[in-house]
């Protein structure tokens, strides 16, 4: 078999667009491209896999990006904010996108709203997701610290240090461990 019986005939380009400017200067950029090609052990692409993942923030300053999408990025903007001067757009994409707007029957501002509405109902549910690890997590940290109580476990300032770092799969373990050697021994340093 030859490497060539591995390769596709078009380039795959996956286009993940960014619509809020993050407030962690790390991720503050315009664009980005994680490349999937296969890398073998020594460091060496094969070239048989090309995909590539894009990431554009619609958010970011028009210096981050490049000039070819400053158009296309502008009109998005607008539709998401729901003021499209459609004249302003003459070129064929963003034509075809208006087109395939007005196909949806739905208005820029419809269009805008709806997006919002999924970001606030996302945003709830992250919450609530949240909020109940959080909630579960205390409640472990409280069962795990009579635990210590009923076996006789002293729970020293570094041992409390410790219980309230453990993530929530880590309590677990950790009261499993407590209940079968009736010790301490998660991450004893003496």
């Amino acid at each position: 078999m030859s490497s060539e019986r591995y390769t596709f005939a078009r380039d795959v380009y996956t286009l993940v667009l960014l619509t809020r400017w993050p407030d962690d200067e790390r991720f503050r950029y315009g664009y980005a491209v994680c490349d999937l090609d296969p890398v073998t052990w020594e460091g060496k692409k094969l070239g048989v896999y090309a995909h590539r993942l894009v990431f554009l923030n619609i958010r970011a300053p028009l210096d981050k990006l490049p000039a070819a999408v400053h158009s296309l990025v502008t009109l998005m903007q607008d539709s998401l904010d729901g003021k499209v001067d459609e004249a302003a757009y003459g070129d064929d994409v963003s034509q075809r996108i208006l087109e395939q707007i007005r196909r949806t029957r739905l208005s820029p501002e419809e269009n805008a709203h709806l997006k919002e509405e999924a970001s606030w109902e996302w945003t709830k549910r992250e919450e609530r997701e949240n909020g109940f690890d959080e909630g579960k997590k205390l409640g472990l940290q409280e069962l795990t610290m009579e635990l210590c109580e009923a076996y006789g476990i002293e729970l020293t300032e570094e041992r409390q240090t410790q219980l309230v770092a453990l993530k929530l799969t880590e309590l677990y373990a950790l009261r499993a461990s407590l209940k079968t050697h009736k010790t301490w021994l998660a991450g004893e340093r003496s």
